[in-house]
């Protein structure tokens, strides 16, 4: 798999891509149950947090890096999106530790890719070739995965960044582990994936107040829904705060028939601390969350 310098070897990529994708839709976990009780775990945690931790992606390592950052995502149109988002952003804004996300921002990641580099050297970061390849191999799994609707509900928050839920029957879920079977070299994250929309970054350690309370008002709110037809890849500007996200390949969903068999496997699709989408603590913003993330 790999030459004598760790990398993997370009020749094989397309053959274990191949195999991985031979992985059927039916042997991942069926967990929206599980999702929602996530949500509930990292709501909890931050309730009794005493403080708000510093989760702003521009550091000084982000900026360090390739001119631009590839992730898989989901892209959140601000018209899906009903006037209770600006009531929330409105209270947010009168705690001075908090920085919002403008409209142009908000999406669903579902798998970072790495810093685009002309001569990858470290985990995080994935060649032109390379990225195209990947794109190319997405397609299948992608195509054989059908269209769906979310429902965006409920304000909640990492220690880090405050978030709206998702409620998709787990899709985005079983997408993200397909896309995770692809990726020749998965991210170093420490949290298991949660699909969730970040609508700003606390950008200092500060004491709570009483935040949570605040937050709680909207704790079950539906802020509205839209039909997901594409996943896309986009590459995002590390010299930019908030830069656009720039599209690289769109991926349209529901284009092809699964290939794949469906067998259901003993043991696959039981609750285990594998497929746990909270992690441990849920205390950090998942998104990006290999150190010099962009969430």
């Amino acid at each position: 798999m790999s030459g004598n310098d760790g990398r993997p070897k370009r020749g094989v990529s397309f053959k274990v891509w191949r195999r991985r994708l031979r992985h059927p839709l039916s042997w991942l976990p069926d967990i929206p149950v599980e999702q929602l009780d996530a949500y509930h775990r990292v709501w909890d945690n931050f309730q009794m947090a005493p403080f708000v931790e510093d989760g702003r992606h521009d550091t000084d390592d982000w900026r360090a890096g390739a001119s631009s950052f590839a992730i898989c995502c989901v892209r959140v149109p601000r018209e899906a999106l009903n006037d209770e988002i600006e009531r929330v952003r409105d209270a947010l804004r009168e705690y001075p530790f908090v920085r919002l996300h403008p409209d142009g921002f908000l999406h669903i990641p579902i798998q970072e890719l790495g810093f685009v580099s002309m001569m990858p050297r470290a985990r995080d970061e994935i060649n032109l070739p390379r990225l195209e390849e990947f794109c190319s191999v997405a397609r299948i799994p992608i195509a054989e995965s059908p269209r769906f609707s979310v429902k965006v509900v409920g304000l909640n928050s990492f220690l880090d960044a405050p978030f709206l839920g998702i409620e998709d029957g787990a899709s985005l879920s079983r997408i993200q582990r397909r896309l995770l079977d692809i990726t020749l070299i998965p991210p170093n994250t420490r949290y298991p994936y949660l699909p969730h929309v970040t609508i700003g970054h606390y950008i200092e350690h500060a004491p709570i107040e009483d935040l949570p309370s605040k937050l709680a008002s909207w704790k079950d709110t539906v802020f509205g829904t839209f039909e997901v037809t594409d996943i896309d890849v986009v590459t995002i500007s590390t010299d930019e705060t908030y830069p656009p996200l720039v599209e690289f390949q769109p991926l349209p969903l529901g284009t092809a028939t699964a290939t794949t068999p469906f067998v259901t496997s003993p043991g696959i699709g039981t609750a285990s601390s594998q497929h746990d989408p909270a992690g441990a603590d849920a205390e950090s913003d998942s998104d990006m969350d290999s150190g010099r993330g962009s969430g």
